[in-house]
């Protein structure tokens, strides 16, 4: 069965234009797998060499214990704009598990403007899919985006997924904003053998600019290590029963039971570096 659009009637402005061209190319696999081994790829080089100084990461045994027979979901903290631009680099250059990978992303700029589309051809290969509505149609079109993530997500593909939804901005890196429940309900429409990874990225600023900078010091004029944490993996079905209450499903309870697992990272890596 093939991909289900969006339904055009819904769509406003220069998401009629948008919308369908990264359908069409999210729809065909050799498309996203040739995306992914040119701009893809290339992105995943040019940053592990200009930014990957900066980098501390923790928890690559648990990506290299990985055998997945479908898809992998990173489950990530939002501190930046380039959390899963780092954590994404870590499994394309260190593991062989990704052929292609998907990033839902919010409607507003990179689906309702020229730029905004150009951003995301030129630096994610038009990855960051399917768009996720803030407005009033999401009721309709968000539960269509996740049949589409779901539909995308096979063998060899890698997705990542902020359960904040948005960016945290306080002070405190290790304070979470409240979560929302879309990856809960994106879970009952998944295979069963889905690896969930939970991770963790702190201390990157949203500036690459800053980072390649900054990365080309020496050691100890850095400033703060870009930390990135990976966690146990742990399949749909299991989290399926972890989010069982009273004998039926709950997604928000599901979202916040795999979140526990960022959770975890964040409490040991403020043991190890808070202060």
């Amino acid at each position: 069965m093939g991909l289900v659009g969006m339904p055009r009637d819904q769509l406003r402005g220069f998401e009629r234009v948008a919308v369908p061209l990264l359908e069409r190319l999210n729809g065909s696999q050799r498309a996203r797998r040739l995306m992914y081994a040119t701009t893809g790829k290339f992105n995943a080089w040019w940053i592990d060499q200009l930014i990957g100084p900066l980098w501390q990461v923790r928890g690559q045994e648990h990506l290299h214990a990985l055998r997945p027979k479908s898809g992998v979901i990173v489950v990530s903290n939002h501190r930046s704009f380039f959390d899963f631009y780092y954590l994404g680099t870590i499994l394309v250059r260190r593991t062989g598990l990704v052929a292609e990978v998907t990033f839902p992303v919010r409607s507003p700029f990179f689906y309702t403007s020229p730029l905004g589309m150009a951003v995301n051809l030129a630096i994610s290969g038009g990855t960051m899919w399917p768009p996720v509505f803030r407005d009033e149609r999401k009721r309709q079109l968000n539960p269509l985006g996740l049949q589409q993530v779901a539909w995308s997500l096979g063998p060899g593909t890698m997705m990542g997924i902020h359960p904040e939804g948005t960016r945290g901005k306080g002070p405190n890196p290790y304070e979470f904003l409240p979560l929302k429940p879309g990856f809960g309900q994106l879970l009952p429409l998944l295979a069963a053998d889905v690896t969930i990874v939970p991770a963790l990225c702190i201390g990157a600023s949203s500036s690459v600019l800053h980072e390649m900078r900054r990365a080309r010091k020496p050691h100890g004029q850095r400033g703060e290590a870009v930390r990135l944490h990976f966690g146990p993996s742990m399949t749909v079905a299991e989290v399926m029963q972890m989010g069982q209450r009273d004998g039926q499903f709950d997604p928000m309870l599901a979202t916040e039971r795999v979140f526990d697992g960022v959770r975890k990272l964040a409490d040991d890596d403020r043991r190890e570096f808070a202060g």
